[in-house]
């Protein structure tokens, strides 16, 4: 027997009660209260007989939505999720969560690799800096996967867009991460130069790394044009960055600071850049005959007071009375002030000790004088705290040359 819907019994039994009332002489309003029942009760019927189709409708469509999870075709899978609707934002966490679920077994292989911390070895950072590079190639290659699978549509790190923004200028954004891989990639292969050499670095050391360098320039000479190589240049090049900081006694402009590095670049083709850690009498000759050069070729681009500064700034022998003044905020002739105030001490002192018509206990007494009004000046130019970071870098001559320590209460 076909079954009936418990409504469907119920409208039919309603109505017959109205007929029933009608030829037993039931009023009017009677009659047409009963058949309102019946109307609502049909119109009860007509929804809930509408709910349970939709509701099979959604049960179908999930079915399908979801068959493939789980299995090998995650295009398919991907493809029905769009037909279906599902908004972008949602789509893009759905198939990086789906992609990162598949991979787990290859994550959970490169974790179980971990060994604890051998804090006492020199090479387990090294180690650990390599392992941590297998891990991020596994999330590049998950990061394309998605890329693939959405046509692109991938959501990109809005703070990475800034940093790379920043750090590469105003590059779209594929080729930002282009550029973004071989800087990270030469980046590792030179960490992982210098982790090896336990702080020795050996002339094969330096041409490994000088060729790295070279590597990594022809590299970026094929993704970027001159206009946007010079703009990342600018940015992070070596020879940019120890510019900056050599430049900030003289509070340089942006302007300033590219009209700078540009002349120095091209000056590189024929007075090339001293290495930084040669001190040599040759090679502060070099320096000085650089800088002087440097000078003569922005002499159309900076005034004279401008070139004053750049050339005190690029002084080999003021270097870290340049910093000293930029770390304290002091006027830049405050470092020229200090070099020609240690010279005057100096020669002060050596005719105070070699004075022969001056008994020991005279000499002492005037060179301790001169030691008070020496830290007295030097306490004026560069401040309190300014006085204790030159005593200790660059500024040792002080207590070397007179001689004695600092005594309570007196000066320095």
């Amino acid at each position: 027997m076909k079954h009936v819907p418990l409504m469907v019994v119920l409208v039919l039994s309603v109505a017959a009660h109205a007929v029933l009332w009608w030829t037993r002489g039931a009023s009017p309003a009677e009659v047409a209260s009963q058949l309102e029942v019946a109307r609502i009760a049909a119109t009860v019927a007509a929804v809930q007989k509408a709910e349970a189709a939709q509701e099979a409708m959604v049960e179908e469509t999930q079915a399908a939505l979801w068959s493939d999870v789980g299995t090998g075709d995650l295009e398919g899978l991907v493809a029905r999720w769009r037909d279906a609707g599902v908004p972008r934002h949602l789509l893009r966490a759905m198939v990086a969560a789906e992609v990162r679920r598949r991979k787990q077994g290859e994550v959970e292989a490169l974790l179980a690799e971990v060994k604890p911390y051998r804090y006492w070895d020199s090479g387990d950072a090294l180690y650990l800096a390599t392992l941590g590079r297998d891990y991020q190639r596994l999330r590049e290659e998950m990061d394309a996967e998605v890329a693939t699978l959405l046509g692109g549509e991938v959501e990109r790190d809005p703070y990475r867009e800034v940093a790379e923004r920043r750090q590469y200028g105003e590059l779209p954004a594929e080729l930002s991460a282009r550029v973004s891989a071989v800087v990270s990639d030469y980046g590792d292969l030179r960490a992982n130069l210098y982790m090896t050499s336990m702080g020795v670095i050996t002339p094969e050391d330096e041409e490994r790394l000088a060729f790295l360098e070279a590597e990594e320039r022809r590299d970026l000479e094929e993704l970027l044009t001159p206009e946007q190589l010079f703009e990342y240049r600018l940015r992070n090049d070596q020879a940019a960055q120890m510019l900056r900081t050599r430049l900030g006694v003289m509070g340089v402009t942006e302007a300033e600071f590219r009209a700078i590095y540009q002349a120095s670049e091209e000056l590189n083709r024929t007075l090339p850049e001293v290495g930084q850690t040669d001190f040599s009498f040759p090679a502060l000759q070099a320096r000085r005959e650089r800088t002087t050069a440097l000078v003569a070729a922005l002499g159309e681009t900076l005034p004279p007071e401008r070139q004053a500064l750049l050339e005190q700034a690029l002084d080999p022998s003021l270097m870290m009375l340049n910093n000293l003044v930029a770390r304290y905020g002091l006027e830049p002739q405050v470092a020229r002030r200090a070099t020609e105030l240690q010279t005057e001490r100096i020669q002060e002192v050596t005719q105070l000790r070699n004075n022969s018509e001056m008994d020991p206990a005279e000499r002492e007494a005037a060179v301790a004088t001169l030691r008070e009004k020496t830290f007295a000046e030097y306490r004026e130019l560069l401040g309190e705290d300014g006085l204790a970071a030159y005593r200790r870098f660059g500024g040792q001559w002080m207590d070397s040359m007179f001689n004695a320590p600092t005594a309570p209460g007196g000066g320095g």
